[in-house]
């Protein structure tokens, strides 16, 4: 993110709703030196419904009320490259957005759904649980013997805002180069998409040979604990004999019952027992190191003081230093912590 300065210097990006993909994707643009207007809801209320997430989204958008006069909204739309709206909120603004391609042709629209805007689904209302367990992610993340697990955050929502701005950024080099009419597009995108695109590879093992991908079948995460937290043991079936060779203190694991993947499943108490004792002898960050060298896809769970004291988020400058916050604990005011 260069901010201002950066290579859409000069770009207008109005973005209306709280849909958290647009939010992203207008903070795409922002970091990328382009100015982002945010027009927020007249009722008020928390942003995204979430303080934190505006706190990270909006931090260098414009921000202007629904309820101002209509001559300030309607300047805005006149004058802007990219309109960024949740569909829904398209449905009110169905004539006003129309009104104002008509007049402003260079503008590129996109719109933000949840299931689509055609099909039997479309009307329906999602959010990142909905999306994931419609989507069919959820059927792959957990212990196969329990109940399916989502992945945190909003990460289908960040997938999504990505697209968009792809997208956009499409639409506007077909209105921007040499000899074309200028004109510019309207685009869609949901979060039932998304995880179409994210989860390709099930649906091609479907199609191709009828098979299903259950959890646990490929690949072996688990949980391990070290000296100072844990790591994050992922590997694939192809990855054990690296495995061995990480694990070689232990020659039980190398014995024909863990040969397969299914054979480890099986006995996978006994092999997460067994890894555990070797894991906890060392730290998490010196078994990431381990595993990344013989490049097994192992990550260290991070909690809140790695990401402060991160050599590579100081180099990037991705968390900076805190001032001092303006309230106290016990009597106390804390002090700043950072970089």
């Amino acid at each position: 993110m260069t901010g201002a300065g950066g290579a859409l210097t000069g770009l207008h990006v109005v973005q209306a709703g709280d849909s958290v993909a647009a939010g992203f994707c207008a903070k795409v643009f922002a970091g990328l030196g382009a100015r982002v207007t945010r027009i927020v809801s007249a009722q008020g209320g928390t942003p995204y419904g979430d303080t934190q997430l505006f706190l990270y989204l909006d931090a260098a958008k414009e921000i202007r009320r629904a309820d101002q006069t209509d001559g300030e909204i309607a300047e805005l739309l006149a004058g802007c490259d990219v309109l960024l709206v949740r569909d829904t909120l398209l449905l009110d603004w169905a004539e006003t957005v129309t009104a104002f391609e008509t007049e402003n042709t260079r503008l590129v629209v996109a719109e933000f759904g949840d299931f689509g805007d055609r099909g039997p689904q479309a009307d329906w209302q999602g959010g990142e649980l909905v999306w994931q367990a419609a989507g069919g992610l959820l059927a792959l993340l957990g212990d196969p013997d329990r109940e399916p697990l989502m992945l945190g955050g909003h990460q289908i929502a960040y997938s999504t805002g990505l697209l968009a701005f792809t997208g956009v950024m499409t639409a506007l080099a077909h209105r921007d180069r040499p000899g074309a009419p200028g004109k510019g597009q309207r685009l869609r995108v949901s979060g039932l998409e998304t995880v179409a695109y994210l989860e390709w590879k099930g649906p091609v093992y479907y199609q191709a040979g009828g098979s299903l991908i259950p959890r646990g079948k490929e690949s072996g995460p688990v949980v391990l604990p070290c000296a100072d937290g844990h790591l994050a043991f992922y590997y694939r079936a192809t990855d054990w004999p690296r495995v061995l060779e990480l694990f070689a203190f232990d020659p039980v694991l190398s014995e024909e019952r863990f040969a397969t993947q299914g054979g480890r499943m099986a006995e996978q108490p006994e092999l997460v027992a067994r890894l555990s004792k070797i894991t906890i002898q060392r730290s998490k960050y010196e078994w990431y190191q381990a595993a990344q060298t013989l490049n097994i896809p192992v990550g260290y769970v991070a909690d809140t003081r790695d990401l402060v004291e991160s050599p590579q988020y100081r180099t990037q400058e991705f968390i900076d230093t805190a001032p001092g916050l303006p309230f106290r604990f016990n009597g106390r005011r804390p002090a700043a912590v950072g970089h």
